[in-house]
């Protein structure tokens, strides 16, 4: 039951992750264009799947590093703490500031992206 439990907790800390990787998805794609002709309106779909496609990936990446640390790291350093939760929602913030700088570093100034 404990396992179980444990997953599911985890399971909540991806779905923040994916969550600050879908807030910087979204500003770095900006709004969605509307484009109401026919054949224009395939980019519609197209913004959508990479909104999705770079979100869960980015998401993924948060949360992978994240669950490492936590079980590594952050477990024994804040047993018994009170203030454990906000202090492991710092650190997946900061975890996502430092993808989202490498994210960037290799989009616009390596163009490797």
């Amino acid at each position: 039951m404990r396992v179980i439990k444990q997953i599911l907790i985890y399971l909540l800390w991806y779905l923040v992750a994916l969550f600050l990787g879908f807030l910087h998805m979204r500003i770095m794609l900006g709004p969605q264009p509307e484009y109401n002709d026919g054949i224009l309106s395939i980019f519609n779909w197209v913004y959508e799947a990479a909104l999705i496609v770079s979100t869960s990936i980015m998401g993924s990446i948060i949360a992978v590093l994240f669950i490492l640390l936590d079980l590594f790291y952050l477990r024994k350093k804040l047993s018994g703490k009170s203030h454990h939760l906000i202090t492991r929602l710092a650190v997946m913030v900061v975890i996502a500031l430092i993808v989202i700088g490498f994210h960037y570093l290799h989009d616009f100034i390596f163009n490797v992206v």
